[in-house]
């Protein structure tokens, strides 16, 4: 039964852009979930492009990178979305991100919200 639970855990999030981001509109943007103290890889993770913005992301055990790193296996997230300037989902200087945690992956909130209002510092 637990097992279900587990197999069955998503966690949905509103993701938005500060007004004062200056970024185009067919950048990619990332949203993840990743261990809240623990390994930087992303336990699901969804790209969305920033002309979808404000947009709800319901990342998903389905949306992992490997069966052995999903939202199953950790108690604790935190939610990150972040705008790419290359394309790619590692983080680089000058990124514009948000993201907030710690979320419990078993009782996450239903009206989470992250807001990108930061840039990545060098």
């Amino acid at each position: 039964q637990l097992d279900a639970a587990r197999s069955g855990r998503q966690i949905a999030v509103t993701v938005s852009l500060a007004g004062n981001v200056n970024v185009e509109p067919d950048q990619l943007v990332f949203v993840y979930a990743r261990a809240w103290q623990g390994a930087k890889m992303p336990l699901a993770i969804a790209r969305i492009k920033v002309s979808e913005l404000p947009k709800r992301v319901l990342l998903t055990e389905a949306m992992a990178m490997t069966e052995a790193m999903t939202l199953a296996t950790v108690d604790e997230v935190e939610l990150v979305a972040r705008i790419s300037q290359d394309g790619t989902a590692t983080a680089k200087a000058g990124d514009w991100q948000g993201s907030i945690g710690p979320i419990e992956t078993l009782a996450a909130p239903a009206d989470l919200q992250i807001t990108i209002d930061g840039q990545v510092a060098p």
